[in-house]
């Protein structure tokens, strides 16, 4: 078996929570990739004592959003720099 389809077997994180549970009625509803980060920390907290695989799956979710945003800022700061050393050097 190759590490592609052994990956293809596992679960999704939030499948561990059961069909009757409120939880899984507002993933149902709500999109994790749309929440705001309130919300996926909210649910995060909710899920972490009966659902650990939820809640780190969110946690994982809040972080790469955290890290996309170091690094859109990042990129920004340097096309602001670019920006100034460009007009700078025409002056």
């Amino acid at each position: 078996m190759t590490i592609v389809s052994i990956l293809a077997l596992r679960p999704h994180p939030l499948s561990s929570i059961p069909f009757d549970d409120d939880l899984s009625i507002v993933f149902e509803l709500e999109d994790p990739f749309r929440m705001s980060a309130e919300r996926i920390q909210e649910l995060a907290i909710a899920c972490s004592s009966d659902y650990p695989l939820a809640s780190a799956y969110l946690y994982g979710l809040l972080e790469q959003r955290q890290l996309d945003s170091l690094r859109i800022t990042s990129s920004v700061m340097r096309v602001g720099e670019l920006v100034a050393a460009s007009t700078d050097a025409s002056q």
